[in-house]
């Protein structure tokens, strides 16, 4: 399977899963606004999505996929197998003491870990009730990126990347029943309660979805007895960097969590709509390009064809270029524009989508260093070196903490996202310049002619949407099948006139790029 076509499946796939997680947003927006329960529930929903992120998503991926690789290249299937199972053993262990710990001391650790919950107690009190129901869903989750990274290895991409689109739409299907059942007159406790129970089965339906297609390919071997040998010493030891240096995106936003809980009512609820919107362009194109470049990367650095993985980071470059530039133009732009048509309506307020839309324009502008760190981090995972990414992502998150305390006195919940962005921006360039010592940085003659094609592109496309957003009040105060209507205009439009600018300046050859796009055959 070439390059582009990984690529596309993984895209296409988490596209229709952040489009269902918007339709989960705006019930969850409808029914809960952004007050107490709302602040309670995103730190609920935060703590389970933090180890996620970190354990499950990014550090088991990142330490597993290119070990399991080597083993099934070099020493055989059936060995790789034993690997697996042999990972399993020790995944379900750990998880098992976590969920239990956190499950007994939750009510201990809550008031720790978010002092500023303190001096509203009853937001305290419903934290930890629906943490209490939403923490096991790391535990599905994670035994459901076990299977997703074996099933990435034999690059079946569709399953692994549709799981989060099936888990979307179990949510939809419980919240669009509860309001039919409870219609009218929904008690906040009962619609924070119906959120969180959602998104714990969201996690035990994903791991049905990934373990039946696993178990096809031969690994339904049911785990033994937990073995410290010597390739699992390995996988800890690549793994435990990882923990911090493959989710520091996820570690700045919980950091910011902390902080805002100091906030006024409805501080953290503004920021983790912000990043919801935020994590689109993330999640398409920063997560399912370090997706499909791992095992890639990781074949070409094993087989010390250290040209031919360049060419891959620097394709990577490319595509995440003429993707996250024109998203982050139009997030920044149309920010208060797509708050209001997603979010705005029953308890959720106009005060809150400025609140709101202010934070996305904050957070926007760091996503291209978001992205490219994605890339820039695989390049350095596929070659089993978890050190640099980890050190360059304690350097960002000391900067995020320092910025965010320092700037929520004065700016509240805007601080936190300016503290967010600079940080990424500060990895990203830490990384590069790492690369650039090892004589890996993405920096070709190619890069060099791209880069301003591609920023005169998005200038056009910046004045087109700036032009459009100022006809935009009299669409986003009709009904919801005009905001719905403009929604798509909007994107629509925007997609059309920087396709065609980018091809006028030559930034975009989509021949060319197909063409090049073989290296993953």
């Amino acid at each position: 399977m070439t390059f582009i076509r990984s690529l596309s499946t993984i895209s296409f796939f988490t596209i229709t899963s952040r489009l269902l997680g918007f339709i989960r947003d705006i019930l969850t927006a409808y029914l809960l606004g952004a007050g107490a329960a709302m602040d309670a529930l995103a730190i609920a929903i935060k703590i389970p999505s933090l180890f996620r992120r970190l354990f499950a998503e990014g550090a088991f991926n990142a330490a597993f996929l290119p070990m399991f690789t080597e083993i099934n290249t070099n020493q055989g299937i059936e060995e790789g197998k034993k690997f697996a199972n042999e990972i399993l053993s020790f995944l379900l262990m750990i998880l098992f003491v976590l969920v239990i710990t956190v499950e007994i001391f939750i009510p201990y650790i809550m008031p720790t870990l978010f002092p500023g919950l303190l001096s509203t107690p009853e937001r305290l009190k419903l934290t930890i009730f629906y943490t209490h129901i939403t923490f096991p869903f790391i535990f599905f989750i994670s035994v459901t990126a076990f299977y997703g990274a074996i099933l990435t290895s034999y690059e079946k991409f569709g399953m692994v990347s549709s799981s989060q689109a099936i888990g979307n739409l179990f949510i939809i299907l419980v919240l669009s029943i509860g309001m039919v059942l409870h219609s009218g007159s929904t008690p906040i406790l009962y619609s924070g309660a119906l959120v969180a129970s959602a998104i714990t089965g969201c996690g035990l339906v994903q791991l049905l979805w990934v373990i039946v297609p696993a178990i096809r390919l031969g690994y339904g071997q049911l785990p033994g007895l937990p073995i410290l040998t010597q390739r699992i010493r390995r996988f800890f030891k690549l793994m435990t960097p990882v923990l911090l240096g493959s989710g520091v995106y996820q570690v700045n936003v919980f950091i910011g969590t902390i902080i805002a809980s100091f906030l006024p009512i409805g501080g953290i609820s503004y920021l983790y709509y912000a990043e919801r919107l935020n994590q689109l362009p993330l999640s398409v194109i920063g997560t399912a390009l370090g997706t499909a470049l791992l095992p890639i990367m990781a074949r070409q650095f094993k087989k010390m064809s250290i040209s031919d993985a360049q060419k891959s980071q620097n394709y990577g470059v490319e595509i995440a270029l003429l993707l996250t530039l024109p998203a982050t133009i139009a997030l920044i732009i149309l920010s208060h524009t797509f708050v209001v048509i997603l979010f705005e309506r029953h308890a959720f307020d106009s005060y809150a989508s400025k609140m709101t839309a202010q934070a996305l324009s904050i957070l926007a502008s760091g996503l291209p260093a978001y992205v490219l760190t994605k890339i820039f981090s695989t390049t350095f995972y596929a070659q089993s070196d978890t050190r640099t990414p980890f050190h360059a992502a304690i350097l960002a998150i000391s900067i995020d903490i320092f910025l965010s305390i320092i700037l929520v006195f004065y700016i509240q919940h805007l601080g936190i996202a300016v503290a967010a962005s600079v940080s990424a921006w500060i990895q990203c360039g830490y990384l590069f310049f790492k690369l650039k010592k090892i004589h890996l940085a993405p920096y070709s003659n190619k890069l060099k002619v791209f880069l301003p094609r591609v920023l005169a592109a998005c200038l056009t496309t910046g004045l087109y949407l700036s032009g459009l957003d100022y006809f935009m009040e009299t669409w986003i105060d009709g009904p919801i099948w005009v905001q719905i209507s403009a929604v798509l205009f909007c994107i629509g439009s925007g997609v059309l006139v920087y396709t065609a600018s980018a091809q006028v300046y030559g930034a975009l050859n989509i021949a060319e790029l197909i063409e090049r796009a073989d290296f993953g055959k």
